[in-house]
């Protein structure tokens, strides 16, 4: 794959999620992989969650279980989703 955030968007897109009991992605110290690179690591669990979002829709669950040795990370949002506007449809 790439070695980038679109690889591994790819990769979740192709995970294989049972019908029974889902899947579940564990990180051991997380806090780590944020303080040295923090925007990638940010972009990996927004991706868990975008495409965790979407399995559900199927019935289908993703989840990610971080450990950190900080007992304050933040992270803050994750997995924006925007309303899209028809043009259209708008008074103006």
């Amino acid at each position: 794959y790439g070695r980038n955030i679109a690889a591994f968007n790819d990769c979740l897109s192709d995970l294989a999620i049972p019908d029974e009991g889902g899947a579940a992605l564990v990180f051991h110290r997380y806090d780590r992989f944020l303080a040295q690179e923090p925007k990638f690591a940010k972009y990996v669990l927004d991706k868990i969650q975008q495409n965790s979002r979407r399995l559900s829709l199927w019935g289908r669950r993703l989840l990610a279980l971080l450990q950190s040795d900080d007992p304050r990370l933040k992270v803050g949002p994750l997995g924006a989703c925007f309303a899209s506007w028809n043009r259209r449809e708008w008074l103006n």
